[in-house]
């Protein structure tokens, strides 16, 4: 399994996921770094959530 590292785009933790708690905050790290082996495919679906993310952050959605 790999070690707890996010992929580079998630360095930073986007806003909508700390805004969660921490649960999420967690639960998103696992996901990106834990759960999906192959490198090439965690970096693919890192951007799709960076890329829908960052729409929901312009659109102002917001957890509640």
């Amino acid at each position: 399994m790999n070690p707890l590292v996010p992929p580079a785009r998630f360095e930073t933790r986007p806003v909508i996921v700390l805004a969660a708690g921490a649960n999420a905050h967690v639960g998103f790290l696992e996901f990106f770094a834990a759960s999906i082996r192959n490198t090439r495919t965690r970096r693919a679906c890192a951007d799709a959530v960076g890329d829908f993310l960052a729409w929901c952050g312009a659109k102002g959605v917001a957890i509640s």
